[in-house]
């Protein structure tokens, strides 16, 4: 399996999936920002040697995006064991993240849990994966797998303005409009920016 993979999307812009050795599968897609290919290559060498930038001006290791996806897929495909989530917890109440262990499968509501903004949106898009494309499925609602791919692309434009540590519950009405401005300035039309900002809303809704 190779480090990583290039692609060019329509607009001439090359983006990265680095390969996850753990998973066997290409992680989330980013952006290099290039129209040249060999332009493109350089950042992603450059980015598996020394991490993929995240918000605050910092990098994350390839090999951490790795071992995140690796897990969030055990969490999604209810493999871990009793034991995985009490050690799991404990370690996360060291960080000052509180959660309401139970055996059952949904949480209970004011329970304290934190869900990162990027990996529900990642989630809610993935068509194997994803509950609300499932209930649609479920009640006979036609939604294709291309429109969910096409969608799922654009979250990495939600990755690369809140970055992995914005949680869903913390979001609110002026970080959407600053997320609006943020697109506006990467001059997309009006239905390209529209179409970024409905992936978020069609999810907010449902959530």
């Amino acid at each position: 399996m190779r480090p990583f993979y290039l692609y060019r999307s329509k607009r001439g812009i090359y983006y990265v999936q680095f390969s996850n050795e753990l998973t066997g599968k290409r992680g989330s897609p980013h952006s290099t920002f290039k129209q040249n290919y060999d332009e493109a290559f350089r950042v992603a060498c450059e980015w598996l040697n020394s991490g993929i930038p995240v918000s605050g001006g910092k990098t994350r290791a390839v090999e951490s995006d790795s071992v995140i996806k690796a897990f969030l897929d055990s969490v999604r495909k209810g493999t871990l064991l009793e034991s995985d989530i009490s050690r799991i917890v404990a370690e996360l109440a060291r960080y000052g993240v509180s959660l309401d262990k139970r055996s059952e499968s949904t949480p209970r509501a004011g329970s304290g849990v934190r869900t990162p903004l990027i990996a529900f949106l990642d989630q809610f898009w993935t068509y194997d994966e994803s509950p609300y494309i499932q209930d649609k499925l479920i009640h006979k609602q036609r939604i294709s797998k291309k429109h969910c791919h096409f969608t799922w692309l654009r979250v990495k434009y939600w990755d690369e303005f809140f970055g992995p540590d914005k949680v869903l519950q913390d979001l609110t009405t002026n970080d959407l409009k600053d997320f609006e401005r943020y697109l506006a300035g990467r001059e997309f039309s009006t239905a390209t920016l529209n179409h970024i900002i409905r992936t978020g809303k069609t999810a907010f809704k449902w959530a």
